[in-house]
């Protein structure tokens, strides 16, 4: 049998509490195609994938594929500042909006 690499590892422990590995982006993506340091490809990455319109297309594309799915929404939750719909809650339960930033735990 074949020994497990440590991406390998790292991957199946973060399967293991609820996220989604099969596709990750990589520092390589960007230095494959564009003149910069893994630092700076490690910024542009944060800021592709935090981006609102990034954000609400995988909402989106979620949404879409439950529906092919025939997947029930839950009851819509909606922030309580900005009052979007692009809600998310990380997996120890806190809540935050993609649309304004809120976060349940700020003051």
């Amino acid at each position: 049998m074949e020994e497990l690499t440590e991406v390998q590892k790292a991957k199946a422990i973060l399967k293991q509490h609820g996220y989604f590995v099969d596709n990750l982006w990589s520092t390589q993506d960007v230095t494959d195609r564009y003149e910069c340091t893994e630092e700076q490809a490690q910024d542009v990455l944060n800021t592709a994938l935090n981006n609102e319109a990034t954000m609400e297309q995988i909402f989106y594309a979620i949404g879409d594929a439950c529906d092919f799915e025939n997947i029930e929404l839950k009851e819509e939750v909606s922030c309580d500042n900005c009052g979007s719909t692009n809600i998310i809650k990380s997996s120890s339960g806190d809540i935050s909006c993609v649309n304004c930033g809120w976060d349940e735990n700020q003051e």
